[in-house]
Protein backbone atom coordinates (compact mmCIF):
# COMPACT_ATOMS: atom_id res chain seq x y z
CA UNK A 1 0.00 0.00 0.00
CA UNK A 2 1.29 3.47 -0.88
CA UNK A 3 0.23 6.86 0.49
CA UNK A 4 -2.36 7.40 -2.24
CA UNK A 5 -4.00 4.05 -1.58
CA UNK A 6 -3.85 4.66 2.16
CA UNK A 7 -5.62 8.00 1.74
CA UNK A 8 -8.32 6.36 -0.38
CA UNK A 9 -8.83 3.75 2.32
CA UNK A 10 -9.10 6.48 4.96
CA UNK A 11 -11.74 8.30 2.89
CA UNK A 12 -13.65 5.06 2.45
CA UNK A 13 -13.67 4.42 6.20
CA UNK A 14 -14.61 8.04 6.90
CA UNK A 15 -17.59 7.65 4.58
CA UNK A 16 -18.71 4.54 6.42
CA UNK A 17 -18.38 6.38 9.73
CA UNK A 18 -20.40 9.33 8.43
CA UNK A 19 -23.15 6.97 7.28
CA UNK A 20 -23.02 5.27 10.68
CA UNK A 21 -22.17 1.96 9.10
CA UNK A 22 -19.28 1.54 11.55
CA UNK A 23 -18.63 2.79 15.08
CA UNK A 24 -15.98 5.30 16.13
CA UNK A 25 -13.95 2.49 17.70
CA UNK A 26 -14.10 0.48 14.48
CA UNK A 27 -13.01 3.55 12.52
CA UNK A 28 -10.00 4.09 14.80
CA UNK A 29 -9.08 0.41 14.60
CA UNK A 30 -9.28 0.51 10.81
CA UNK A 31 -7.01 3.56 10.57
CA UNK A 32 -4.55 2.01 13.01
CA UNK A 33 -4.26 -0.94 10.65
CA UNK A 34 -3.08 1.35 7.83
CA UNK A 35 0.70 1.68 7.84
CA UNK A 36 2.94 3.13 5.15
CA UNK A 37 6.69 3.70 5.19
CA UNK A 38 8.57 6.34 3.26
CA UNK A 39 11.91 5.92 1.50
CA UNK A 40 13.84 6.49 4.74
CA UNK A 41 11.98 3.70 6.55
CA UNK A 42 9.85 6.05 8.67
CA UNK A 43 6.41 4.77 9.68
CA UNK A 44 3.28 6.80 8.82
CA UNK A 45 -0.39 6.29 9.53
CA UNK A 46 -3.55 8.39 9.17
CA UNK A 47 -4.44 10.44 12.24
CA UNK A 48 -7.52 8.84 13.85
CA UNK A 49 -8.40 12.22 15.41
CA UNK A 50 -8.34 14.32 12.24
CA UNK A 51 -7.61 14.57 8.54
CA UNK A 52 -3.82 14.66 8.86
CA UNK A 53 -1.05 12.11 9.15
CA UNK A 54 1.19 10.96 11.99
CA UNK A 55 4.76 9.67 11.83
CA UNK A 56 6.68 7.68 14.43
CA UNK A 57 9.88 9.39 15.66
CA UNK A 58 11.02 6.47 17.81
CA UNK A 59 9.20 7.69 20.93
CA UNK A 60 5.80 9.04 19.97
CA UNK A 61 3.48 9.78 17.07
CA UNK A 62 3.92 13.30 15.70
CA UNK A 63 1.74 15.17 13.17
CA UNK A 64 3.48 15.62 9.85
CA UNK A 65 3.14 15.84 6.09
CA UNK A 66 3.90 12.58 4.28
CA UNK A 67 5.83 12.41 1.00
CA UNK A 68 4.04 13.01 -2.26
CA UNK A 69 1.07 10.79 -3.00
CA UNK A 70 1.95 7.63 -4.83
CA UNK A 71 5.21 7.05 -3.00
CA UNK A 72 5.68 3.35 -2.60
CA UNK A 73 6.46 1.87 0.81
CA UNK A 74 9.88 0.36 1.12
CA UNK A 75 10.17 -1.18 4.56
CA UNK A 76 11.17 -4.51 3.06
CA UNK A 77 13.34 -3.09 0.29
CA UNK A 78 17.02 -2.56 0.88
CA UNK A 79 18.74 0.71 0.11
CA UNK A 80 20.77 0.66 -3.10
CA UNK A 81 24.54 0.63 -2.81
CA UNK A 82 24.78 3.96 -4.63
CA UNK A 83 22.42 5.57 -2.14
CA UNK A 84 24.25 3.86 0.72
CA UNK A 85 27.58 5.30 -0.43
CA UNK A 86 26.09 8.74 -0.97
CA UNK A 87 24.58 8.86 2.52
CA UNK A 88 27.82 7.52 3.99
CA UNK A 89 29.70 10.48 2.53
CA UNK A 90 27.19 13.27 3.03
CA UNK A 91 25.05 12.52 6.09
CA UNK A 92 26.33 12.61 9.71
CA UNK A 93 26.28 9.25 11.45
CA UNK A 94 23.56 10.19 13.93
CA UNK A 95 21.24 11.36 11.13
CA UNK A 96 21.46 8.38 8.80
CA UNK A 97 18.11 6.67 8.20
CA UNK A 98 17.12 3.25 9.46
CA UNK A 99 17.46 1.76 5.98
CA UNK A 100 21.12 2.75 5.90
CA UNK A 101 21.66 0.86 9.15
CA UNK A 102 19.66 -2.07 7.79
CA UNK A 103 22.00 -2.45 4.84
CA UNK A 104 25.04 -1.86 7.07
CA UNK A 105 23.92 -4.64 9.42
CA UNK A 106 23.56 -7.06 6.51
CA UNK A 107 26.93 -6.07 5.07
CA UNK A 108 28.42 -6.38 8.54
CA UNK A 109 26.91 -9.85 8.83
CA UNK A 110 28.47 -10.83 5.51
CA UNK A 111 31.90 -9.61 6.62
CA UNK A 112 31.57 -11.32 10.01
CA UNK A 113 30.46 -14.54 8.32
CA UNK A 114 33.46 -14.51 5.99
CA UNK A 115 35.91 -13.86 8.83
CA UNK A 116 34.35 -16.53 11.04
CA UNK A 117 34.20 -19.07 8.23
CA UNK A 118 37.90 -18.65 7.51
CA UNK A 119 38.85 -18.61 11.20
CA UNK A 120 36.83 -21.72 11.98
CA UNK A 121 38.41 -23.61 9.10
CA UNK A 122 41.95 -23.13 10.35
CA UNK A 123 41.84 -26.19 12.61
CA UNK A 124 38.76 -28.38 13.10
CA UNK A 125 36.53 -27.77 10.11
CA UNK A 126 34.46 -24.95 8.67
CA UNK A 127 31.41 -23.70 10.59
CA UNK A 128 28.97 -23.12 7.74
CA UNK A 129 25.84 -22.77 9.88
CA UNK A 130 27.21 -19.93 12.03
CA UNK A 131 28.28 -18.08 8.90
CA UNK A 132 24.80 -18.50 7.42
CA UNK A 133 23.18 -17.26 10.64
CA UNK A 134 25.41 -14.18 10.75
CA UNK A 135 23.95 -13.13 7.42
CA UNK A 136 20.43 -14.45 8.02
CA UNK A 137 19.72 -12.78 11.37
CA UNK A 138 20.08 -9.17 10.16
CA UNK A 139 18.01 -10.03 7.08
CA UNK A 140 15.27 -11.58 9.24
CA UNK A 141 15.21 -8.62 11.64
CA UNK A 142 14.97 -6.14 8.77
CA UNK A 143 12.31 -7.97 6.77
CA UNK A 144 10.20 -8.96 9.77
CA UNK A 145 10.54 -5.68 11.68
CA UNK A 146 6.78 -4.88 11.59
CA UNK A 147 5.99 -8.35 12.96
CA UNK A 148 8.60 -8.06 15.69
CA UNK A 149 7.19 -4.63 16.60
CA UNK A 150 3.78 -6.22 17.10
CA UNK A 151 5.29 -8.85 19.39
CA UNK A 152 7.22 -6.28 21.43
CA UNK A 153 4.36 -3.83 21.99
CA UNK A 154 2.93 -5.50 25.14
CA UNK A 155 6.22 -5.13 27.05
CA UNK A 156 6.64 -1.43 26.29
CA UNK A 157 4.88 -0.09 29.44
CA UNK A 158 7.35 -2.03 31.60
CA UNK A 159 10.29 -1.21 29.37
CA UNK A 160 9.62 2.53 29.45
CA UNK A 161 10.01 2.56 33.23
CA UNK A 162 13.77 2.30 32.72
CA UNK A 163 16.08 5.03 31.40
CA UNK A 164 16.80 4.69 27.72
CA UNK A 165 20.56 4.67 28.28
CA UNK A 166 20.19 1.78 30.72
CA UNK A 167 18.24 -0.20 28.12
CA UNK A 168 20.92 0.43 25.51
CA UNK A 169 23.71 -0.71 27.84
CA UNK A 170 21.75 -3.80 28.89
CA UNK A 171 20.94 -4.52 25.26
CA UNK A 172 24.60 -4.36 24.27
CA UNK A 173 25.66 -6.62 27.14
CA UNK A 174 22.75 -9.08 26.97
CA UNK A 175 24.33 -11.35 24.29
CA UNK A 176 27.16 -12.05 26.71
CA UNK A 177 24.63 -13.04 29.38
CA UNK A 178 22.75 -15.32 27.00
CA UNK A 179 26.06 -16.89 25.95
CA UNK A 180 26.93 -17.49 29.62
CA UNK A 181 23.54 -19.11 30.25
CA UNK A 182 23.77 -21.31 27.17
CA UNK A 183 27.30 -22.40 28.05
CA UNK A 184 27.09 -22.82 31.83
CA UNK A 185 23.46 -23.84 32.38
CA UNK A 186 22.48 -25.60 29.17
CA UNK A 187 26.04 -26.86 28.60
CA UNK A 188 26.10 -25.87 24.94
CA UNK A 189 29.61 -25.35 23.62
CA UNK A 190 31.72 -25.26 20.47
CA UNK A 191 30.01 -24.29 17.22
CA UNK A 192 26.49 -24.97 18.58
CA UNK A 193 27.14 -22.27 21.22
CA UNK A 194 28.00 -19.72 18.56
CA UNK A 195 24.99 -20.74 16.47
CA UNK A 196 22.54 -20.70 19.37
CA UNK A 197 23.73 -17.36 20.69
CA UNK A 198 23.63 -15.70 17.27
CA UNK A 199 19.90 -16.45 17.33
CA UNK A 200 19.06 -16.04 21.02
CA UNK A 201 21.51 -13.27 21.91
CA UNK A 202 20.70 -11.18 18.85
CA UNK A 203 16.95 -11.44 19.42
CA UNK A 204 17.21 -10.61 23.13
CA UNK A 205 19.43 -7.61 22.46
CA UNK A 206 17.14 -6.42 19.68
CA UNK A 207 14.06 -6.73 21.90
CA UNK A 208 15.65 -4.72 24.72
CA UNK A 209 16.90 -1.85 22.56
CA UNK A 210 14.20 -1.66 19.89
CA UNK A 211 11.57 1.11 20.15
CA UNK A 212 8.58 -0.39 18.31
CA UNK A 213 6.02 1.91 16.73
CA UNK A 214 2.67 1.49 18.55
CA UNK A 215 -0.71 2.32 17.10
CA UNK A 216 -1.94 5.85 17.60
CA UNK A 217 -5.32 6.35 19.19
CA UNK A 218 -6.31 2.79 19.91
CA UNK A 219 -5.34 -0.49 21.53
CA UNK A 220 -2.77 -2.72 19.92
CA UNK A 221 -3.74 -6.01 18.35
CA UNK A 222 -2.79 -9.13 20.29
CA UNK A 223 0.74 -10.03 19.35
CA UNK A 224 1.33 -13.05 17.21
CA UNK A 225 4.62 -14.72 16.46
CA UNK A 226 4.86 -16.16 12.96
CA UNK A 227 4.95 -19.95 13.18
CA UNK A 228 7.35 -20.22 10.26
CA UNK A 229 9.90 -17.98 11.95
CA UNK A 230 9.75 -19.96 15.19
CA UNK A 231 10.09 -23.27 13.36
CA UNK A 232 13.14 -22.08 11.47
CA UNK A 233 14.88 -20.92 14.66
CA UNK A 234 14.02 -24.11 16.56
CA UNK A 235 15.23 -26.29 13.70
CA UNK A 236 18.51 -24.40 13.58
CA UNK A 237 19.05 -24.89 17.31
CA UNK A 238 18.12 -28.59 17.15
CA UNK A 239 20.42 -29.10 14.18
CA UNK A 240 23.22 -27.43 16.12
CA UNK A 241 22.87 -29.89 18.99
CA UNK A 242 23.77 -32.83 16.75
CA UNK A 243 27.25 -31.54 15.99
CA UNK A 244 29.69 -33.80 17.81
CA UNK A 245 32.06 -32.20 20.33
CA UNK A 246 35.82 -32.67 20.49
CA UNK A 247 37.99 -32.96 23.56
CA UNK A 248 40.49 -30.12 23.95
CA UNK A 249 39.42 -27.17 26.11
CA UNK A 250 42.24 -24.63 26.37
CA UNK A 251 42.00 -21.68 23.99
CA UNK A 252 45.27 -20.18 25.21
CA UNK A 253 47.25 -23.15 23.88
CA UNK A 254 45.85 -22.75 20.38
CA UNK A 255 43.84 -19.53 19.86
CA UNK A 256 43.43 -20.35 16.16
CA UNK A 257 41.26 -23.34 17.06
CA UNK A 258 37.72 -21.93 17.06
CA UNK A 259 36.12 -25.11 18.41
CA UNK A 260 38.66 -25.22 21.23
CA UNK A 261 38.01 -21.60 22.19
CA UNK A 262 34.25 -22.15 22.15
CA UNK A 263 34.51 -24.83 24.83
CA UNK A 264 36.97 -22.93 27.04
CA UNK A 265 35.24 -21.12 29.94
CA UNK A 266 35.46 -17.36 29.56
CA UNK A 267 36.56 -17.45 25.94
CA UNK A 268 33.40 -19.27 24.84
CA UNK A 269 30.97 -16.75 26.33
CA UNK A 270 32.92 -13.74 25.10
CA UNK A 271 33.31 -14.98 21.53
CA UNK A 272 29.66 -15.99 21.21
CA UNK A 273 28.54 -12.75 22.87
CA UNK A 274 30.59 -10.50 20.59
CA UNK A 275 29.05 -11.94 17.43
CA UNK A 276 25.46 -11.44 18.61
CA UNK A 277 26.18 -8.00 20.10
CA UNK A 278 27.62 -6.74 16.81
CA UNK A 279 24.67 -7.98 14.75
CA UNK A 280 22.02 -6.53 17.07
CA UNK A 281 23.99 -3.32 17.56
CA UNK A 282 24.12 -2.62 13.83
CA UNK A 283 20.40 -3.20 13.34
CA UNK A 284 19.61 -0.92 16.31
CA UNK A 285 22.25 1.61 15.26
CA UNK A 286 20.04 4.75 15.20
CA UNK A 287 18.57 4.12 18.65
CA UNK A 288 21.94 3.33 20.22
CA UNK A 289 23.81 6.20 18.63
CA UNK A 290 21.21 8.87 19.36
CA UNK A 291 20.87 7.68 22.95
CA UNK A 292 24.62 7.79 23.52
CA UNK A 293 24.91 11.24 21.93
CA UNK A 294 22.10 12.68 24.02
CA UNK A 295 23.43 11.23 27.25
CA UNK A 296 27.00 12.27 26.47
CA UNK A 297 25.75 15.80 26.01
CA UNK A 298 23.54 15.85 29.10
CA UNK A 299 26.26 14.40 31.34
CA UNK A 300 29.14 16.57 30.17
CA UNK A 301 30.82 19.32 32.17
CA UNK A 302 30.04 22.91 31.06
CA UNK A 303 33.32 23.16 29.16
CA UNK A 304 32.88 19.77 27.53
CA UNK A 305 29.25 20.58 26.77
CA UNK A 306 30.29 23.71 24.89
CA UNK A 307 32.71 21.66 22.79
CA UNK A 308 30.01 19.07 22.04
CA UNK A 309 27.51 21.77 21.08
CA UNK A 310 29.92 23.58 18.77
CA UNK A 311 31.27 20.40 17.18
CA UNK A 312 27.88 18.96 16.29
CA UNK A 313 26.44 22.32 15.22
CA UNK A 314 29.46 22.95 12.99
CA UNK A 315 29.13 19.53 11.34
CA UNK A 316 25.40 20.00 10.77
CA UNK A 317 25.89 23.46 9.28
CA UNK A 318 28.67 22.23 7.00
CA UNK A 319 26.38 19.50 5.69
CA UNK A 320 23.61 22.04 5.13
CA UNK A 321 25.70 24.52 3.14
CA UNK A 322 27.23 21.68 1.11
CA UNK A 323 23.72 20.51 0.28
CA UNK A 324 22.53 24.02 -0.61
CA UNK A 325 25.55 24.66 -2.82
CA UNK A 326 25.01 21.34 -4.61
CA UNK A 327 21.41 22.40 -5.27
CA UNK A 328 22.61 25.59 -6.98
CA UNK A 329 21.75 28.03 -4.21
CA UNK A 330 24.06 31.02 -3.89
CA UNK A 331 24.27 34.40 -2.18
CA UNK A 332 23.51 37.20 -4.61
CA UNK A 333 24.21 40.24 -2.43
CA UNK A 334 27.55 39.65 -0.75
CA UNK A 335 28.83 42.99 -2.12
CA UNK A 336 27.20 45.99 -3.77
CA UNK A 337 28.58 45.02 -7.18
CA UNK A 338 27.30 41.46 -6.83
CA UNK A 339 23.96 42.75 -5.65
CA UNK A 340 23.63 44.86 -8.80
CA UNK A 341 24.88 42.14 -11.16
CA UNK A 342 23.12 39.08 -9.79
CA UNK A 343 19.80 40.86 -9.22
CA UNK A 344 19.59 42.84 -12.47
CA UNK A 345 16.00 42.51 -13.77
CA UNK A 346 15.36 39.83 -16.40
CA UNK A 347 19.05 38.91 -16.53
CA UNK A 348 18.89 37.47 -13.01
CA UNK A 349 15.79 35.37 -13.65
CA UNK A 350 17.08 34.14 -17.01
CA UNK A 351 20.47 33.25 -15.57
CA UNK A 352 18.92 31.31 -12.70
CA UNK A 353 16.63 29.45 -15.10
CA UNK A 354 19.45 28.48 -17.43
CA UNK A 355 21.74 27.32 -14.63
CA UNK A 356 19.03 25.83 -12.36
CA UNK A 357 20.24 28.13 -9.59
CA UNK A 358 18.51 30.07 -6.84
CA UNK A 359 19.58 33.46 -5.51
CA UNK A 360 19.52 33.89 -1.75
CA UNK A 361 19.52 36.96 0.45
CA UNK A 362 19.99 36.68 4.18
CA UNK A 363 16.28 36.11 4.87
CA UNK A 364 16.05 33.20 2.42
CA UNK A 365 19.29 31.77 3.80
CA UNK A 366 17.92 31.95 7.34
CA UNK A 367 14.80 30.13 6.19
CA UNK A 368 16.95 27.26 4.97
CA UNK A 369 18.83 27.42 8.25
CA UNK A 370 15.68 26.31 10.05
CA UNK A 371 16.32 22.84 8.63
CA UNK A 372 19.04 22.47 11.27
CA UNK A 373 16.48 22.25 14.07
CA UNK A 374 15.25 18.77 13.19
CA UNK A 375 18.78 17.36 13.09
CA UNK A 376 19.78 19.01 16.35
CA UNK A 377 16.68 17.77 18.14
CA UNK A 378 17.42 14.23 16.98
CA UNK A 379 20.82 14.54 18.67
CA UNK A 380 20.08 16.64 21.77
CA UNK A 381 16.35 16.15 22.30
CA UNK A 382 13.34 18.40 21.95
CA UNK A 383 14.75 21.06 24.30
CA UNK A 384 16.89 22.50 21.50
CA UNK A 385 15.28 25.78 20.43
CA UNK A 386 15.70 27.88 17.32
CA UNK A 387 14.89 31.48 16.54
CA UNK A 388 15.93 34.39 14.36
CA UNK A 389 17.98 37.47 15.15
CA UNK A 390 17.59 40.67 13.15
CA UNK A 391 19.93 43.68 13.17
CA UNK A 392 19.01 46.87 11.31
CA UNK A 393 20.45 50.33 10.82
CA UNK A 394 17.85 51.31 8.24
CA UNK A 395 15.57 49.48 5.77
CA UNK A 396 18.44 49.17 3.28
CA UNK A 397 21.15 48.19 5.76
CA UNK A 398 20.22 45.14 7.79
CA UNK A 399 20.96 41.48 8.27
CA UNK A 400 19.36 38.39 9.79
CA UNK A 401 20.50 34.92 10.86
CA UNK A 402 19.37 31.92 12.89
CA UNK A 403 19.73 31.54 16.64
CA UNK A 404 20.21 28.10 18.21
CA UNK A 405 19.73 27.57 21.94
CA UNK A 406 20.94 24.28 23.40
CA UNK A 407 19.39 22.55 26.43
CA UNK A 408 22.17 23.91 28.68
CA UNK A 409 21.17 27.49 27.76
CA UNK A 410 24.07 28.18 25.39
CA UNK A 411 23.15 30.34 22.42
CA UNK A 412 24.85 30.53 19.06
CA UNK A 413 24.11 32.59 15.99
CA UNK A 414 24.21 30.49 12.82
CA UNK A 415 24.77 32.67 9.77
CA UNK A 416 23.89 30.56 6.73
CA UNK A 417 24.26 33.60 4.44
CA UNK A 418 27.87 34.15 5.52
CA UNK A 419 28.54 30.40 5.46
CA UNK A 420 27.54 30.16 1.80
CA UNK A 421 29.81 33.08 0.92
CA UNK A 422 32.83 31.71 2.79
CA UNK A 423 32.17 28.04 2.00
CA UNK A 424 32.58 27.11 5.66
CA UNK A 425 30.38 27.26 8.77
CA UNK A 426 29.90 30.74 10.22
CA UNK A 427 28.91 30.26 13.86
CA UNK A 428 29.19 33.03 16.44
CA UNK A 429 28.64 33.56 20.09
CA UNK A 430 25.58 35.75 20.47
CA UNK A 431 27.49 38.88 21.51
CA UNK A 432 30.22 38.34 18.91
CA UNK A 433 27.75 38.29 16.02
CA UNK A 434 26.16 41.54 17.19
CA UNK A 435 29.60 43.11 17.52
CA UNK A 436 30.57 42.04 13.98
CA UNK A 437 27.42 43.46 12.43
CA UNK A 438 27.51 46.64 14.47
CA UNK A 439 30.85 47.31 12.82
CA UNK A 440 29.58 46.17 9.41
CA UNK A 441 26.49 48.37 9.39
CA UNK A 442 27.89 51.30 11.35
CA UNK A 443 25.94 53.69 13.52
CA UNK A 444 23.79 52.23 16.28
CA UNK A 445 21.66 49.52 14.70
CA UNK A 446 18.75 47.99 16.57
CA UNK A 447 18.74 44.28 17.41
CA UNK A 448 15.63 42.12 17.70
CA UNK A 449 15.39 38.42 18.43
CA UNK A 450 12.51 35.98 18.22
CA UNK A 451 12.62 32.39 19.44
CA UNK A 452 10.19 30.02 17.74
Amino acid sequence: MDFSQAEQERQHMAGQLARREISQDAYIAALNAIRVTDSSGRWWQPDPAGPGWLFWDGKTWIPGTPPAAGTRPSAQELMSMDEFKKISKEVPLAQRPQKWWDLLSILGGVVAAAVWFLYGGLREGFDILSAVLMVAMPVILVIMRPTFDEVLLPVQPTRKQFPRLMLVVIGILSPFLTAWILYNIFHISQYPLMQANIVVGTLVSYAIVRDPAPKAGGPARPPSVPAAGICIMICLLVFSSFIAPVVADDCTRDPLNAQDCLRTPGFAEIMAGIAAAILAGLVNGPTILQTLLQNAASGASPAAQAVINQTILTADLQNLITKLAAEGKYVSNATLSQKAWYNFPVKAQLSDWLTSSERLHCEEAAKYGEQLLKNLQSQFGKNVKMGQIFIERNPLMNHTANVVQFPNGEKYVVDVWRSLIDGKPAIYKHADWIKVWNAELGGTPSVNELMF
